[in-house]
């Protein structure tokens, strides 16, 4: 775990939210009431929309890894 969070040094966070990226338009409104309630709300990235047509296959697992390792380090 430490090269993750030597990659991506994230800051602390209380909760980390985990799921399947097809469902995440269903986490915000719970993500806005725990960070209403005052709790620090790690997510995958939400705010970055790919259209993989656009990468290689490789590319593609590259990018991903890059992303799960991100919220890995989250975790």
């Amino acid at each position: 775990m430490s090269k993750f969070t030597k990659e991506f040094n994230p800051t602390e966070k209380d909760i980390a939210i985990c799921g399947s990226m097809t469902h995440k338009d269903l986490w915000m409104p719970v993500i806005d009431k725990l960070r209403a309630s005052g709790l620090t709300v790690s997510t995958p990235e939400l705010s970055e929309v790919y259209d993989w047509s656009n990468f290689s296959d490789e590319e593609i697992v590259r990018e991903k890894g890059r992303l799960i390792r991100r919220h890995i380090a989250n975790i």
